[in-house]
């Protein structure tokens, strides 16, 4: 697998609270050679999202929420 998350999914294993949210305030998304695409916000909660259904990043072209239905 070549994408990657800053913060590491290991990272973000910390960030979860006891009510299973997982918030930050900058999370970025990349994939090695293409490219990254970061998302800045107040305490976006990151609980629950599939990552590897959300985002697709390819030769020049970023893809967020692939699928119309999401």
């Amino acid at each position: 697998n070549d994408y990657y998350t800053k913060p590491t999914i290991e990272e973000l294993r910390s960030y979860f609270n006891e009510q299973g949210e997982c918030f930050v305030k900058k999370f970025t998304v990349g994939r090695k050679h293409y490219g990254s695409v970061t998302f800045q916000g107040l305490n976006m909660n990151l609980a629950g999202l599939d990552l590897d259904r959300l985002v697709e990043i390819d030769r020049r072209q970023v893809t967020v929420y692939p699928d119309e239905k999401d």
